[in-house]
């Protein structure tokens, strides 16, 4: 349980203020919302689970074949797929958009599918141009595990699920590894894994972006 979300500003300067007092019922409160969300009928406004996601990506392949394509880049621990949707009428300049890596924090897996969206959906003509020039390969879930468990188990939840106690992704790239903000404690929040890379999802989102 987290009683409260507290902001602690810059030592010396100022005090901690209280963000939000009230967050495990507004997690209650959040639960109890989204078990009704099938009769939203816009599906941005509010949060999807990992099968909502991976279906609305197919769904923007088959409105959308001439510019969306998808494509599996490995498996989760759990063996959840973890897809990429590939956005491009021809470029050659290769972006990668990814989100997720934190499972708790869902809004990240929302905004690359909004991306995405709006790039397979555009009509007008500068969108046009750029998907002429540049492949875009979106992934909006990197941790599908850990996103499952924040909607079945522990919404606070952060890392993947190795071994139970998980890997913090953010944490498991070669650059900066075992720097700051990281821990070799498997019990931290920023645990960073044995070794750089030692986790298939890093390894498949540094390969986009790599």
């Amino acid at each position: 349980r987290v009683a409260a979300v507290v902001q602690r500003p810059p030592a010396p300067h100022g005090r901690a203020a209280v963000v939000v007092d009230t967050l495990d019922a507004d997690a209650v409160a959040e639960r109890q919302r989204l078990a009704h969300r099938a009769a939203v009928t816009d599906w941005f406004a509010e949060y999807r689970d990992v099968d909502e996601i991976d279906a609305y990506l197919d769904g923007l392949v088959a409105r959308h074949p001439d510019a969306a394509r998808v494509h599996l880049l490995g498996a989760s621990i759990e063996g959840r797929p973890i897809r990429a949707l590939e956005l491009s009428r021809g470029g050659a300049i290769a972006i990668a958009i990814d989100g997720g890596h934190h499972a708790r924090e869902w809004i990240s897996m929302m905004v690359p599918v909004c991306i995405a969206d709006r790039l397979a959906t555009a009509t007008d003509a500068r969108t046009r141009a750029i998907l002429d020039a540049v492949r875009f390969f979106v992934v909006p879930v990197v941790n599908p595990d850990g996103y499952a468990y924040t909607w079945t188990a522990d919404r606070y939840w952060r890392k993947n699920r190795r071994g139970g106690h998980g890997v913090d992704l953010s944490r498991n790239y070669s650059v900066g590894w075992g720097g700051p903000g990281s821990s070799s404690d498997r019990a931290s929040p920023n645990y960073r894994g044995e070794a750089p890379f030692s986790e298939r999802s890093a390894r498949v989102s540094g390969s986009l972006n790599g």
